[in-house]
């Protein structure tokens, strides 16, 4: 497991964010409220992460907290949400605020 990635900003989508860490870039799927946290293109950030492991692809997901994170499991116990509905969920406030 990938507990967390320390880092410099390479590039930001709308989705997403490239992080290099020690020459390798890995891109990481990030929700709205982490993508606002994540700081200019060449600045270092810490990203907390989580690894899904499929037949055909390795996703990899990125949060700014671990509470963020923690909140993003919880909604992948739920039956019938994958990881881009638990993503979405969590781009529409703050942890708190949807606890």
């Amino acid at each position: 497991m990938i507990e967390r990635l320390a880092g410099t900003v390479v590039a930001k989508t709308e989705d997403g964010v490239v992080l290099d860490v020690g020459g390798v870039g890995y891109l990481l799927e990030v929700s709205g409220i982490t993508l606002r946290d994540v700081p200019k293109v060449d600045e270092g950030v810490i990203l907390f992460t989580h690894l899904q492991v499929r037949e055909d692809a390795l996703q990899l997901f990125g949060f700014s907290t671990e509470e963020e994170r923690g909140l993003f499991r919880l909604f992948l116990g739920v039956s019938k949400i994958g990881p881009r509905l638990a993503l979405a969920a969590c781009s529409c406030r703050r942890p708190a605020d949807l606890k």
